[in-house]
């Protein structure tokens, strides 16, 4: 390339080392202390790089994260094709995407299935998706919660050495090692709590840096719940028009104000008005709210396309939620949830 331009992959790395300096110098002397934090603390708001190992891969996947709070992004360079794979995961609802060698940025799941997309590529792209997977950050949070420091050796000193932390969820144990001097995260192993003792995944930590920020996603870049909710909608289109009266009108009786808008709190009321338990109604509006909401208040509201999507998708008879057929069984459970008939 000509020496005045630079690529947007290297750009990229530029602007995150450039990123890295600027909140070092913005940090006081010492920076903060990350032994004064708790090992989730440390875990949930950081930025660098990590290698993941899993027994199905030979070596291990390289990757740029970033962690803030219950959002985490993850950026793979495709180098062949001077590309970036971005995914993003925000309390459980993934958004995944490809900034391209001119800086566009394209919805992965167009990107895949476009017929002028190389096919070597595709194929690497889909299994690193597939090593992501394994990837459950949320579960290596929560263990984080729960672990508790393994005794080290009493005679040495208390920062000389590595510290080790061990934890068990309802679906991992977990061995955590901080840096004993630094404090910082070195690595995380994972261990199926119903399998072998072999590891199923490891984390290694290769740069660390403290991130107190917002996540950003591209504009017009959609994730996996509104592309859902989208396809839901499109077969919505194609009911009966007493069917869809029927959910338009379901919605109005949540809406007791008539501004075309309800809230957590709306379904929630609803729920419990109609004979659901109160531990149900909770239960139903905080994975609800987790899905399709922004933020985790629960007074948020959203419109009918939102609601009608989202539990178009969820009472769908399997994955057939395409299919104008399911119309019937879906006005039932609609009728059954929010009517109680």
């Amino acid at each position: 390339m000509p020496a005045t331009e630079v690529s947007p992959a290297l750009r990229r790395r530029l602007s995150d080392d450039a990123r890295q300096l600027l909140l070092s110098a913005l940090a006081d002397d010492h920076g903060v202390d990350l032994n004064s934090l708790t090992l989730t603390e440390r875990l949930q708001h950081f930025r660098g790089q990590i290698r993941v190992r899993v027994p199905a891969l030979e070596s291990a996947l390289s990757l740029r994260i970033v962690v803030s709070n219950l959002c985490y992004l993850l950026r793979f360079p495709i180098d062949s094709i001077n590309a970036e794979v971005c995914v993003f995961n925000k309390a459980g609802s993934l958004t995944a995407w490809i900034t391209t060698s001119d800086g566009a940025n394209v919805q992965l799941r167009t990107f895949l299935t476009s017929p002028t997309s190389p096919a070597a590529e595709c194929k690497q792209i889909t299994a690193l998706i597939d090593v992501l997977e394994l990837l459950d950050l949320f579960d290596v949070f929560r263990g984080a919660l729960l672990a508790l420091e393994k005794p080290g050796n009493p005679f040495a000193s208390p920062r000389s050495l590595n510290r080790t932390y061990r934890a068990t969820t309802d679906k991992n144990s977990y061995e955590f090692v901080v840096d004993g001097t630094t404090g910082c995260p070195l690595s995380v192993t994972q261990t199926s709590a119903s399998a072998t003792d072999t590891p199923a995944l490891q984390l290694l930590v290769d740069e660390y840096l403290r991130f107190e920020g917002i996540i950003d996603v591209p504009a017009g870049i959609k994730s996996d719940v509104e592309l859902m909710i989208d396809t839901a909608m499109t077969c919505f289109l194609q009911w009966s028009y007493d069917g869809q009266q029927v959910i338009m009108g379901i919605f109005d009786t949540i809406d007791k104000d008539n501004d075309g808008f309800i809230s957590g709190d709306d379904i929630h009321d609803q729920l419990l008005a109609v004979g659901h338990s109160e531990t149900q109604s909770s239960n139903i509006v905080l994975e609800m709210s987790r899905l399709l909401c922004d933020t985790a208040d629960p007074a948020e509201e959203f419109g009918f396309y939102k609601f009608g999507g989202f539990w178009i998708t969820m009472l769908a008879d399997g994955f057939r939620v395409s299919d104008p057929a399911n119309e019937s069984q879906l006005l039932g459970a609609f009728q059954q949830l929010f009517l109680g008939c």
